[in-house]
């Protein structure tokens, strides 16, 4: 074979595994959690505060999260963050560890409950945080 056809041929048998993300709200969790032995990978960027004398960012920071569901109603995700100012190169900026469980099925209740636990630390590892919530769901049509 074609030793120039081989990674296109690749790249297109990686695309054809992959899809976009299911959820409907951005910033709001979902009564969701992944099913046992799906997996997920995310990417977050965010810009903040443009220089308006330079024209240049101050801040960058990016975040990936690879998620995997451990049974049906339990999951649990490794975050890694970095960040960037115009005046640095990228660095790296810290983890959290997050673990999601649903409490049952869909609508079983009048609110679905979602208990959270998330764990994050800085790179220097020297500012713990642990952040439980109880997320309470419920879609109305």
């Amino acid at each position: 074979m074609n030793k120039y056809l081989l990674l296109p041929i690749l790249t297109l048998m990686l695309i054809t595994q992959l899809q976009a993300d299911g959820r409907r709200y951005v910033w709001t969790y979902e009564y969701l959690t992944l099913h046992r032995g799906e997996a997920e990978l995310e990417t977050y960027t965010e810009f903040s505060h443009v220089d308006t004398d330079s024209g240049r960012l101050a801040n960058a920071t990016l975040q990936y999260e690879y998620e995997i569901g451990m049974n049906d109603r339990f999951d649990v995700g490794i975050y890694q963050k970095f960040k960037q100012t115009h005046t640095s190169f990228m660095s790296y900026d810290g983890f959290k560890l997050r673990a999601r469980y649903r409490l049952g099925e869909k609508d079983r209740w009048f609110m679905d409950p979602l208990l959270y636990l998330e764990y994050k630390d800085n790179a220097a590892f020297d500012h713990s945080v642990l952040e439980t919530k109880l997320i309470l769901a419920r879609d109305f049509e």
